[in-house]
């Protein structure tokens, strides 16, 4: 059973139709446990982001690329197969350069 996590900032930025057909599509898709997150107050960045890796974690989402079967040998052909996903890239506010995908991709080892 394959876990998702669908993210609005809060209950006015979408209308239900959208959340809907979002769930129905994850569902054709196979994923069976769908939570939905509204935004909440935080304090500061890094409680969001605790916020995020607990809950992830409680899902039996894999904390690590290790835990997925990727070999830390591997980072560099994962940072140029990510170098080529310009479209992400040209919206990205700051400039990622090849070595910050490495540097990236070996954090998440």
């Amino acid at each position: 059973m394959k876990p998702i996590i669908l993210y609005q900032p809060s209950k006015t930025v979408f209308g239900g139709g959208v959340f809907r057909q979002l769930q129905d599509e994850c569902r054709e898709k196979g994923f069976r446990r769908i939570l939905i997150l509204y935004a909440s107050p935080l304090k500061n960045q890094a409680e969001g982001i605790e916020k995020i890796r607990t809950l992830s974690a409680k899902c039996g989402i894999p904390q690590k690329l290790t835990e997925t079967g990727i070999d830390a040998s591997e980072t560099e052909n994962l940072a140029d197969l990510a170098m080529k996903v310009t479209r992400l890239l040209v919206n990205n506010p700051r400039e990622v350069k090849r070595e910050d995908a490495i540097h990236i991709y070996h954090a998440l080892m």
